[in-house]
């Protein structure tokens, strides 16, 4: 099942963005393929700065998104709008990041943010995939 706020399926086959992406050298999860996304596209009204595609097998496994924000009050504006079309997030146990994490139908979606830099980066995709990078 699709969701519509998501920019990127999960599930979708490379074809799809094959001239969008560049091939990056850093591998997130060993032995899947990691790509810059090369245009901009928007998630909630926000233009991301950054888009990583992690593939397996030529299928699409996370998206990883970095939003940046000129101040902390729209960064919180931005996570209220995430609980508005995602609902209820928990907190990630991880004692080396401060992070949250939404249900998605079967996917997750890691919110990890940096306030003092005015950051966020949202990581989805199917959870043992999210587990092998933020655990």
């Amino acid at each position: 099942m699709k969701n519509k706020y998501l920019p990127f399926q999960i599930g979708e086959q490379y074809e799809n963005w094959e001239f969008d992406l560049e091939y990056l050298q850093e591998e997130k999860i060993p032995g899947y393929d990691s790509y810059l996304y090369l245009w901009k596209k928007p998630f909630l009204h926000i233009i991301p700065s950054r888009i990583e595609l992690i593939f397996s097998l030529d299928i699409l496994q996370v998206v990883i998104m970095t939003c940046k924000f000129e101040n902390l009050e729209q960064l919180n504006q931005f996570r209220e709008i995430l609980d508005l079309k995602f609902g209820e997030r928990r907190k990630l146990e991880n004692k080396y990041l401060d992070a949250e994490i939404y249900e998605i139908e079967n996917l997750e979606m890691c919110l990890i943010y940096k306030p003092v830099v005015y950051r966020i980066d949202l990581a989805y995709g199917k959870i043992k995939y999210l587990r092998e990078i933020y655990q």
